[in-house]
């Protein structure tokens, strides 16, 4: 009993070490004696432990004051005093949207969440093609491993060093010699001076070095080493007398002078402008424009009438004539002159006309087949029969007979 006459329970009704005179709870035991809101009533018996007017079994933040009482996520758990405002899973302290239940980084501090920022890194890389979206220094990895470009030595794993790897980004590509953005590899033509590896190749030509190219005559990009046609002339070179001689093709005579330059392909003795078979050694005349030679034709003059030699009479060999018998001067066709087929063939032929009783009335010395029975004075002669006796002039046998005028 104390000096008021109290005994220890009465002194201590809650027996927890504090006398009830200084006991902010005397008849709840509360031996650290915690008064959170400071009102001098113990929070173990304090019906509202903040002081907010909100009572503990009512407060969702019992020990917060938070009058407003605010839960933005509606798990009973008031805003000041819940660790996940918004309960997504992130707390407070490290979520950058601690509000928004659908956001918690922003990775480029330009406030909007990474799940809706379509560049969460703000290297202007969306994030759909950006393989590395949460770092701003880089984007792509073409190799594949891990290690971004800016960081990468070898960026497509090569095996060439990206300083000394002229495609950097492709595997398959290391060497671009002529710098056309083209690898050395699918290049066709790796030194960019016109000419295919290959043909620099096959032609002893270096394919590496544009000032190092084969010969080509022609300058049409195919190395003489395996053009057909070296000087572009239309002429196959394994027909070509002269392959690298646009001008000249052939030579026909042999003698070293094409023909579009020798006035004689053919070297005949007939210059090839008075030539009808220019590089035919054994032709140059075509009297009837048939196509083929006089020496070969048969009919040179292409009159129906043979012109190959044959054996008279005496048993010389001549070429045979053909003498009209009639003359009609006064009427059209073919007797409207008197003809002698194949005298052109003895250019000094003497051709003359005779009357029945023997008198010279025509003579010519080079007949061109225009005599119309006329005299000498160019008198028509009378209807009737003349003497005709033709000289070939080469002393073989002489022609004679009778042609008919009628007027």
């Amino acid at each position: 009993v104390d000096a008021n006459g109290c005994t220890d329970s009465q002194n201590d009704p809650d027996n927890d070490g504090i006398l009830r005179t200084n006991n902010n709870c005397p008849n709840t035991a509360n031996s650290d004696q915690t008064d959170t809101d400071g009102d001098g009533i113990g929070d173990a018996c304090d019906p509202d432990i903040d002081n907010d007017g909100i009572a503990n079994g009512s407060d969702n933040c019992p020990y917060d004051y938070n009058p407003d009482q605010k839960d933005s996520d509606s798990d009973g758990m008031g805003d000041l005093c819940d660790r996940d405002n918004d309960n997504d899973g992130y707390d407070n302290g490290g979520d950058r949207f601690p509000f928004d239940p659908t956001e918690w980084f922003d990775s480029d501090n330009d406030g909007i969440g990474n799940n809706a920022d379509t560049d969460d890194d703000n290297d202007t890389y969306l994030d759909t093609d950006d393989a590395f979206p949460l770092d701003r220094k880089e984007w792509l990895d073409t190799d594949g491993d891990g290690i971004g470009n800016n960081r990468d030595k070898d960026d497509d794993n090569d095996g060439v060093d990206d300083r000394e790897d002229d495609l950097p980004l492709d595997s398959n590509e290391y060497l671009d010699t002529d710098k056309d953005g083209i690898g050395n590899n699918a290049d066709d033509d790796d030194d960019g001076d016109g000419y295919s590896d290959l043909d620099e190749i096959e032609c002893k030509s270096d394919p590496l070095k544009s000032f190092n190219r084969p010969k080509d005559y022609d300058r049409d990009l195919i190395p003489d080493c395996i053009d057909t046609d070296d000087d572009d002339d239309g002429c196959l070179d394994q027909e070509d007398v002269f392959p690298f001689n646009e001008r000249e093709c052939v030579d026909s005579d042999g003698d070293g002078i094409g023909d579009n330059s020798d006035m004689d392909a053919d070297n005949d003795g007939v210059y090839d402008y008075n030539d009808d078979f220019p590089t035919d050694p054994n032709e140059s005349k075509d009297t009837d424009g048939d196509g083929i030679g006089d020496n070969a034709d048969l009919d040179d003059n292409n009159d129906g009438f043979p012109e190959d030699p044959i054996t008279n009479s005496a048993g010389e060999e001549v070429i045979p004539i053909f003498v009209s018998e009639l003359l009609t001067p006064n009427q059209s066709g073919e007797e409207s002159r008197w003809r002698i087929v194949n005298i052109d063939k003895y250019p000094t032929a003497n051709v003359k006309i005779y009357s029945p009783s023997g008198i010279l009335l025509y003579e010519s010395w080079e007949y061109k087949n225009d005599w119309d029975g006329t005299d000498k004075k160019g008198r028509p002669l009378p209807s009737g029969p003349y003497l005709y006796i033709i000289d070939r002039g080469d002393e073989t046998l002489i022609e004679e007979g009778w042609l008919y005028i009628f007027n």
